[in-house]
């Protein structure tokens, strides 16, 4: 529950401390004292969207800030997604937090808890743990399928809500893998089609004779030595090939490997219907 609330700054408010007694209270006054700047206190503090229009003219920032107190075995009942979690270890007592958001009139919007900067989403899901928000229309998500699965749920028993929110964990991650999945498809499709391209190169020049490799992994083993050898080549070479047109095959398996006149073949002289050593030399 919210045991004090602290608001300075915000729309109409200059400055308003409140404090909570256990039970109910009831806030009232007329239009315009600042009733729903309240609700928009907590909206804030439970993650909300922050500007600096909610900056009260003449002041440099805006401040909410609440103290929330937490039942026993709280921490150890939150779920291992949930993102409050994660500020277990910025608390200095686990059953009494201050959580707070500041709006700057020009900068960005921080949160924090117990004075230690967090992160919006994570103050904002301790503080919806504290805070429910009810108005007109609400019995409308009656009739939405994923409240009527959490009621289920919640009905079933501790054991089952656990289940489901192991299920819809692992659903997150099944659907976190998918991007990643089809990536790999792509470049698993792009690189056999690299490899066949590759292979009819090899055949139309004459040069694939003695590779035994998948196509793949020609492809993979030619790209990498385009990147490192093909920039490498010095002068001296570019001339003796220029001047031992007919000795092309016999100088790069000295020099480089097989491997690597595929690479140099692929880099400077794509095949068409046939190459000879005069295109070749002609494109060094």
């Amino acid at each position: 529950m919210i045991r004090r609330l602290e608001i300075s700054g915000l729309v109409v408010i200059e400055r308003a401390e409140l404090d909570l007694p256990p039970g109910l209270v009831a806030i009232t006054g007329e239009t315009g004292a600042g009733k729903s700047v309240l609700m928009q206190s907590l909206t804030l503090l439970a993650g909300g969207p922050a500007d600096s229009s909610l900056v009260r003219p003449g002041h440099a920032h805006a401040l909410v800030q609440a103290v929330i107190g937490l039942p026993d075995g709280f921490w150890d009942g939150l779920s291992d997604d949930d993102p409050a979690g994660q500020l277990r270890e910025l608390v200095e007592d686990e059953c009494e937090v201050v959580v707070a958001r500041r709006i700057p009139a020009d900068g960005r919007a921080r949160a924090f808890v117990d004075g230690q900067v967090a992160s919006r989403e994570a103050v904002g899901a301790l503080v919806r743990h504290a805070v429910r928000f009810s108005g007109q229309g609400d019995q409308r998500a009656l009739i939405s399928p994923a409240v009527q699965m959490d009621v289920l749920d919640a009905f079933s028993g501790p054991a089952a809500a656990a289940d489901a929110r192991g299920v819809r964990r692992m659903r997150r991650e099944l659907a976190a893998l998918d991007p990643g999945l089809d990536v790999g498809q792509h470049a698993h499709r792009r690189r056999h089609r690299q490899g066949d391209d590759l292979g009819c190169r090899l055949g139309v020049a004459g040069l694939g004779e003695g590779l035994a490799e998948p196509g793949a992994v020609v492809v993979e083993r030619l790209l990498g030595l385009l990147h490192r050898d093909v920039a490498a080549l010095d002068e001296r070479l570019r001339v003796e090939l220029a001047h031992r047109a007919a000795g092309v095959d016999a100088l790069v398996h000295q020099r480089l490997g097989v491997a690597r006149v595929v690479a140099l073949v692929v880099a400077v002289a794509p095949v068409a219907d046939h190459v000879d050593d005069h295109v070749l030399v002609k494109a060094l």
